[in-house]
C-alpha cells in the first residue's frame, strides 16, 4: 500500500493524484501537468477501481532531460539541486506547483532556474486507490 511504499527508499515516492482516461483505445493517467500513456500497465491495474488514483513515483525513476529536447511535453524548473552521496538530487516544480524529487548523474549538469524535460516510464509507475491507499496494480 502507499503508507509501506513510502518508506522504501532515500525519500518518500512522488506521489501524484490525477484520473485514469482513455483514449482511442489506450488508457491514460491524467494529471494537472501530465497526461501519461500507460500502454501494456493499463492492463495489469485491477478491473474494479475508480477513476482517481494516486500516481506514484520513485525520484530515481524520474527521467531528467536536462537539456530540455526529449520528446516529453512535460517541463519542470529545477528549484534545488544537491549532492547526496555518488548521486545528485533534484526538486523540480511542475507548471501547477507540483513539486517532484528526482535522482540523476552528477555529471548532468543542472542548476536551480533551469527548465528541465521531465518523463515518467510506465512500466516504473505504480497506482493506488485513493481512500484505501492499496495498489492498484495485479
Amino acid at each position: 500500500n502507499l503508507f509501506v511504499a513510502n518508506f522504501v527508499g532515500d525519500r518518500e515516492m512522488n506521489t501524484l493524484l490525477g484520473t485514469f482516461t482513455s483514449e482511442g483505445s489506450s488508457l491514460h493517467f491524467q494529471h494537472t501537468d501530465i497526461s501519461i500513456d500507460l500502454g501494456e500497465v493499463g492492463g495489469q491495474l485491477k478491473q474494479s477501481h475508480s477513476p482517481e488514483a494516486t500516481c506514484g513515483i520513485r525520484m530515481e525513476d524520474v527521467k531528467i532531460d536536462p537539456n530540455n529536447t526529449s520528446d516529453s511535453d512535460t517541463k519542470a524548473i529545477v528549484r534545488q539541486v544537491e549532492l547526496s552521496g555518488p548521486d545528485q538530487v533534484i526538486r523540480a516544480d511542475l507548471a501547477s506547483g507540483t513539486s517532484l524529487w528526482c535522482r540523476t548523474d552528477p555529471r548532468q549538469l543542472i542548476e536551480a532556474g533551469q527548465t528541465v524535460g521531465i518523463g515518467f516510464p510506465a512500466e516504473r509507475l505504480h497506482f493506488f486507490d485513493v481512500k484505501s491507499e492499496t495498489s492498484l496494480l495485479d
